[in-house]
């Protein structure tokens, strides 16, 4: 067993994005758990077919675990494909790994906002595009919207299973991005997964799948805080934060 620490904390960019770094150095693909993510033990069971199954299907970059929907029944097959990218819980391989670029350098280039803007709407695109430029510019301390980059501008897909086995029990006021009590993404339960797993006949994006995934995402109050400033957005988010607080702080 091998195992990195860090000398200081590196933060939430710096730091994972190191780590993922070293462990892909060391082998050529692996499941990836940050804290507070708790895994249904098929989870494993199916990153490993995933892994295998997939290994050199360039267009496949990641393995999710976690559905924020909990399940989903519009499918036969045990999994969707979808150009997001959901890292509660999660596997990929050095190959696409080696596509990751923490600074986000080409989010400056228009040709990149004009290629992720053809792949979703408009409403998704602003509030995609307003998250970029919060890493881009050094605003936000995060590496998963370079991940999220990497995919969208590579042409790449990840897999969702099509019933949750991934839960993030970090939500609260003293997490570090997810402070907000009600909105608990994370306590979807997981589910076992249907075994042996029928699988999607090409890797095409899920169209209907990333229309609820949306929705379930950013309901229409998050849509309309999304047309704020960015920092008007911020002080809005620190108000709720601040009023959630003190109402926890007062309950019996």
């Amino acid at each position: 067993m091998q195992r990195l620490y860090q000398p200081s904390n590196l933060g939430c960019k710096r730091g994972v994005g190191a780590a993922i770094d070293w462990f892909l150095a060391h082998e050529e693909s692996g499941i990836i758990l940050e804290d507070d993510c708790l895994p249904n033990p098929d989870f494993f069971l199916f990153c490993a077919e995933m892994l295998d199954r997939y290994h050199d299907a360039s267009e496949v970059m990641m393995v999710g675990g976690h559905n924020p929907l909990g399940t989903w029944d519009a499918t036969e097959a045990g999994y969707v494909f979808s150009r997001t990218a959901q890292i509660w819980g999660w596997a990929t391989w050095r190959r696409a790994s080696a596509r990751y670029d923490a600074a986000m350098t080409r989010w400056g280039e228009p040709e990149t906002r004009a290629l992720v803007r053809s792949k979703m709407p408009l409403t998704e695109y602003r509030i995609t595009s307003q998250r970029f430029d919060s890493v881009y510019e050094g605003r936000h301390d995060t590496w998963d919207y370079g991940w999220a980059l990497a995919i969208l501008i590579n042409g790449g897909v990840s897999i969702i299973p099509a019933r949750n086995l991934v839960a993030n029990i970090g939500f609260g006021s003293e997490a570090t991005h997810t402070r907000r009590p009600s909105r608990h993404e994370g306590a979807v339960p997981t589910h076992p997964s249907e075994r042996p797993l029928r699988h999607p006949p090409t890797t095409t994006p899920d169209r209907r799948f990333e229309r609820a995934l949306f929705k379930n995402r950013f309901p229409l109050g998050r849509r309309l805080v999304s047309a704020l400033p960015p920092r008007a957005q911020d002080r809005f988010r620190a108000a709720v934060y601040r009023l959630a607080a003190a109402v926890q702080r007062t309950s019996p």
